[in-house]
C-alpha cells in the first residue's frame, strides 16, 4: 500500500528521468515486499 501510495506522490511531481529511475527502484521494493 505504501508503496503505490509513493509510486503515486513521484508520478505527481512529474521529473521524467528520476521518475523513471525511482519506479524502477520501487518496482525492486515490490518484489522484494512479495
Amino acid at each position: 500500500m505504501r508503496i503505490n501510495a509513493m509510486k503515486k506522490i513521484v508520478l505527481a511531481s512529474n521529473n521524467k528521468g528520476k521518475v523513471h529511475e525511482i519506479n524502477q527502484i520501487l518496482a525492486g521494493f515490490d518484489v522484494s515486499v512479495l
